[in-house]
Order: structure tokens, then C-alpha cells, then sequence
């Protein structure tokens, strides 16, 4: 492995390509101009060997050789003629492939037995798909080294015979597999909930690094947490019961963990994120945009005019009430928020959530 600015870079490359080494390039950003012959593979032919030019100097072919690029960017901006050369893979955790990976985590704790026949019968399939593939290949062989007469080639006709068989044999051993997968896979499905919640929660807290790229937390760190909480004893009797107590217990976890590693006045808003992105149905429609502001409201009625606010809101707050009852009149209404006796003391109480006057959803109340 060599990195993008690493001085020993050339004489690195040069070295993999003489002697058929992997070279694993690190942070790199694209192809760099110097590549492109290996990429492009073009070879010379000098006597019995085959040569390439790296720069200004021309050396050996290796066959074994092989070149790996890796950058940070999970979307490399590549030329075309770049593009044409390599294959891009991307390693990134994806939402799908994080909740098969915590799927396959919550099963070896849960029921190991469920996931040490799933990858026995995947290893079965695989077997069963190689010996299919290689007795078509048997058969065109032969096929293709038959002399004479087909018909009267009798161990030709015997061999075909016996692969026909084999492979009816194989064909319903594949078939009853694949309906043993699919019960299988219905008992394994149980368990998915909880992984999807633990895929969306990592999620959650990768999106953290929008607020300060200091709030990083690796998958590592929150495989941890989820395989922390799995085994704890929470006195159920059933499946369903410990897979509803199992994601209170990691959001409670993962709650703690990260807040810990976050400034001190980051903390609340790191909660409430964890709330919208956890429990969306406990927010009505435009409550979460309103609240951080993505909403627009016009703040009045007809003609620009600013709708009136009670008396018991404060001079410097007014527009902002005003806001809130065009974003949501309906809530003010219900909340009798026209009322100056009813909410006087909520809004000069020291302890204003204790005195809160009306009925609403604790979103609503914050």
C-alpha cells in the first residue's frame, strides 16, 4: 500500500508492476496520468516479454500484477476516459445492508441455531449450483470430442444419460432448498425489526457530523452497543416481547453514549433528533419543519397584516405567536390560547411545563 503523496510513490509502482505485486493506492482522488498505462493495460512486446511504460521508463509486464485505488469520497468525480477504466466499488454501510449485517448479529445472540443453518444451506445451494455448471461443462465436452455418429456413440449417449439424472437429482434438491429458505427466512424475519430500528439509529447518529465533523462514531463502536443491548436480561416470555423491550433499551444506550461525546449545548438537540428519527408518528404533519424552522409562515392574514396576539404574550414574542397561529391555527384555537386569564401564569411561571393549561401531544408542549 502506498499513499496518493507519499515520496516512494513511483519507485512503489514501479516495483508492484516489475515483480506482480497487488498495489493498493490510498487517498487517492482520481486516476493519475501516470496510471493510465496500466489501466489501459498497454503492452509492448519486446522479444519474448511484454513490457509497459510507467512514466519515462519502460519495464517488465507482470500478469499477476493487480491495482487498487481508494479514496474517501463516496462519489469520485471521474473523467470519462477514467470512468471507462476502472470499477468502482462502493464499501459505504448502506441502510439495507447495515440491517442484514445487524440481522445476522441478533440471530447468532438470539437463535445461533437459525443462523448455522442458513449458512449451511447457502453453502448447499452454492454446492449444488457449482456441480450443475461443471456437469454442463462435462457435457458440452463431450459433445464437442464425440466422433462418428451421435446416435450410435453409445457411451456418449450413457454419459448424457447419467448427467440428465444428476441433474433432475440436482434441480429438486436446489427446489426443496429453496422452499426450506423460505420458511427459514420467515423465522429469521421476526427479528428484523429490531435491526432496521438499530440501522436507522446509526444513521441517526452519522447524520450528527452536518452539525460539527467532530461527532464522528464509528460502526464499531455501535455494533458494540447493539450487541451490549441484546445481552441484557429483560424478563420476557416471548419473542415479541423482548424485541418491543430490546429498542428502548439501545435508544436509551445509544442516547447516553453519544451525548456524552457532544458539547454540552448540543445535547438537547441530539435527544430530539433521536426522538423525530425514532418516533415520526409522534409528530403531527409540519410540527418538525415548523420547529426548526424550515417551515414558512406568513405570520398574518389577508393584506400582510400580522394576526393580533393576547395580551398575556410578551412584546418581544408576539411575532413569533403570530406565526405559530398562521402555521397552526387549529392548535391555537383548541389550546383556548386567546385566553389572557388561562395562560397569565403559565407564561410567567418559573416552572411553565408544570403549568401548562390545555391538552396537547408533548411535542406540542415543548
Amino acid at each position: 500500500a502506498v499513499a496518493a503523496f507519499d515520496p516512494r510513490f513511483v519507485n512503489q509502482v514501479e516495483l508492484a508492476v516489475r515483480f506482480g505485486k497487488t498495489l493498493l493506492l490510498l487517498d487517492m482522488d482520481g486516476l493519475d496520468p501516470m496510471l493510465y498505462p496500466l489501466a489501459r493495460r498497454d503492452l509492448q512486446k519486446d522479444g519474448s516479454r511484454l513490457c509497459v511504460t510507467v512514466g519515462d521508463k519502460v519495464m517488465d509486464w507482470n500478469e499477476n500484477f493487480r491495482m487498487c485505488i481508494v479514496t474517501r469520497n463516496p462519489n469520485p468525480d471521474l473523467p470519462p476516459d477514467a470512468s471507462a477504466l476502472v470499477s468502482e466499488i462502493n464499501f459505504s454501510v448502506t441502510r439495507s445492508g447495515l440491517e442484514g449485517q445487524l440481522l445476522g448479529v441478533t440471530i447468532q445472540h438470539e437463535q445461533p441455531e437459525l443462523e448455522a443453518q442458513k449458512q449451511e444451506m447457502l453453502k448447499k445451494e452454492e454446492a449444488f449450483k457449482v456441480q450443475l455448471a461443471d456437469l454442463e461443462s462435462n457435457l458440452l465436452s463431450a459433445l464437442a470430442d464425440a466422433e462418428g455418429n451421435l446416435l450410435e456413440n453409445t457411451p456418449l449417449i450413457e454419459s448424457l444419460t447419467q448427467t440428465k439424472i444428476t441433474a433432475a437429482a440436482i434441480q429438486e434438491s436446489l427446489e426443496a432448498s429453496a422452499k426450506a429458505s423460505v420458511e427459514l427466512d420467515a423465522q429469521r424475519n421476526s427479528y428484523r425489526p429490531f435491526a432496521k430500528s438499530g440501522s436507522t439509529l446509526f444513521f441517526l447518529v452519522a447524520q450528527l457530523t452536518s452539525i460539527n465533523p467532530m461527532y464522528r462514531f464509528s460502526l464499531a463502536s455501535f455494533t458494540t452497543l447493539f450487541e451490549q443491548a441484546l445481552d441484557k436480561d429483560l424478563n420476557t416470555n416471548s419473542v415479541e416481547d423482548r424485541l418491543a423491550k430490546l429498542t428502548p433499551e439501545l435508544e436509551n444506550s445509544v442516547l447516553f453514549f453519544v451525548g456524552r461525546g457532544l458539547f454540552k449545548a448540543d445535547r438537547p438537540m441530539w435527544a430530539l433528533h433521536l426522538v423525530h428519527g425514532m418516533r415520526p408518528d409522534a409528530f403531527l404533519e409540519d410540527e418538525w419543519e415548523y420547529f426548526t424552522g424550515q417551515l414558512i409562515a406568513d405570520g398574518g392574514a389577508a393584506g400582510g397584516r400580522r394576526a393580533s396576539a393576547p395580551d398575556w404574550v410578551s412584546p418581544d414574542r408576539q411575532g413569533a405567536f403570530s406565526e405559530l397561529a398562521a402555521a397552526f391555527p387549529k392548535l391555537v384555537q383548541s389550546l383556548d390560547m386567546e385566553n389572557t386569564g388561562k395562560w397569565k401564569r403559565f407564561a410567567t411561571s418559573s416552572e411553565c411545563e408544570q403549568d401548562f393549561p390545555g391538552k396537547a401531544t408533548g411535542f406540542q408542549r415543548l
